[in-house]
């Protein structure tokens, strides 16, 4: 005994069995992933009891009333990003609040939109960027009055006009909608903590030194993340401009150092295993991280679990080295008063 297309197997019942492959309907079924149409052939198709009764996130459902089916494709080359950058998660957020707004399922807009329950779920977590004809569809199919596709037009500029290096670009998003942000750095103050004197003796572009600034005010508007800095000590003796720069930034450092919810802490010239390249951590109010490493070339930014979990480790480290914040305090005005006044 058999069961039928779009009948799951029960337990108790006998699939009738070729040298012990489970029985693949003779059906080609056309679905969509990624916005493009693909055909699941027999073969690549898995039918067991327990996918057939119990769906999960790997398993497609077919609009045509076929089982769960569970495909072996390998699907990478369909998916065209699967970090979750801010900007697509902003993106993301639009079409899931409007999907909701409709009283839709993900698995009834899919079948409206001609794709599969999974893409759109890709879509609404940042996983992937959809065509601007697919956010059309979207678009026309939640009655959004063009709110999607003007949600996608900004997410494409967001990455286009921004000036930053393009190993830097998807990071200050990640930056500006933190609640938390860690930093460690080695060389130069921090951006974010640099005053505008300070900034143009590094940035000579005034378009890129203006894009820094900007930046500072978002991140530095209310409400401000918490911040965790830590600083190695070489960078207060490392002269950037006149003396007179380095007095200004440094006494800006102490001000900023004062505020509720920044936590400035220097790291002595030691040798401290974790004190390697500079990074930042930018953490989301989900807790997501995204990170930025500076590299010999420029640097990487990554959403990576395992990367940011890494960086996490060896931030803690650097903590646990540092000085304590009073003291991090009084070494500042000491290399002030001793070598910039």
């Amino acid at each position: 005994m058999t069961a039928g297309i779009g009948e799951p197997l029960q337990p108790g019942r006998r699939a009738d069995r070729k040298r012990g492959q489970p029985v693949i309907p003779e059906v080609l079924a056309p679905i969509t992933l990624c916005d493009r149409t693909t055909t699941i052939r027999p073969q690549e198709v898995l039918l067991s009891q327990e996918t057939a009764r119990t769906p999960s996130n790997g398993l497609l459902p077919l609009a045509s009333g076929l089982p769960l089916l569970e495909r072996k494709i390998v699907m990478a080359s369909t998916i065209e990003n699967r970090s979750r950058t801010p900007e697509l998660r902003s993106f993301g957020a639009v079409v899931r609040r409007l999907r909701e707004e409709a009283g839709l399922k993900q698995f009834e807009l899919a079948a409206q939109v001609n794709v599969s329950r999974a893409y759109i779920g890709h879509v609404e977590l940042g996983k992937t960027r959809c065509r601007l004809d697919f956010a059309k569809r979207l678009d026309g199919s939640l009655q959004a009055n063009g709110e999607i596709v003007t949600a996608w037009n900004k997410l494409l500029e967001s990455i286009k006009s921004v000036k930053y290096a393009a190993y830097f670009v998807n990071f200050p998003k990640a930056e500006s909608t933190a609640k938390v942000i860690r930093v460690y750095e080695t060389h130069v103050v921090n951006g974010l903590f640099q005053t505008e004197a300070y900034a143009s003796e590094i940035v000579k572009d005034a378009d890129i030194l203006n894009t820094r600034l900007n930046r500072q005010k978002q991140v530095m508007s209310e409400p401000i993340p918490k911040i965790f800095v830590v600083l190695e000590e070489s960078v207060l003796q490392r002269q950037v401009g006149t003396r007179e720069v380095m007095r200004e930034q440094l006494e800006h450092l102490l001000e900023l150092s004062e505020r509720p919810g920044i936590r400035l802490q220097v790291l002595p010239t030691v040798y401290v295993e974790d004190a390697r390249a500079a990074f930042t951590i930018a953490t989301q109010a989900d807790r997501s991280d995204a990170a930025y490493l500076v590299t010999g070339t420029g640097g990487v930014t990554s959403a990576d679990p395992d990367d940011t979990a890494n960086l996490h480790e060896r931030f803690a480290s650097l903590q646990a080295e540092a000085l304590n914040v009073r003291d991090t305090r009084a070494l500042i005005r000491r290399v002030i008063e001793e070598r910039w006044t």
